[in-house]
């Protein structure tokens, strides 16, 4: 899942895609919720640490799950995922690490 800023219109992700594009690619986000499914334009290229960077204009709205698709004019699907739209941050805790050995 790939969480997206609401508040703001310019977005940038990146994602590990099937293969690399030689082509155009149709970047469609969808909607199950109210039923739609937008094609946007989007620019992409192979970042540095080998993944698909994505800039593109969108507006989300809080707290709503997008379903994501490229598709390369072959019609293969280059990468497929969902988005989230939130504010919040994530909050991550790490255990500490605890071994017991056992005894027989």
């Amino acid at each position: 899942m790939i969480i997206v800023n609401p508040t703001v219109t310019d977005h940038f992700i990146k994602v590990v895609p099937r293969f690399y594009p030689t082509t155009e690619v149709t970047f469609n986000i969808s909607d199950s919720l109210n039923n739609t499914n937008d094609t946007v334009t989007a620019i992409y290229l192979r970042d540095t640490d080998d993944k698909l960077k994505l800039t593109f204009t969108y507006t989300f709205k809080e707290k709503y799950t997008y379903k994501m698709s490229l598709i390369d004019s072959n019609e293969e699907v280059v990468f497929m995922g969902m988005l989230f739209a939130t504010t919040e941050l994530p909050e991550h805790t790490m255990t500490p690490f605890t071994y017991t050995s056992w005894k027989q």
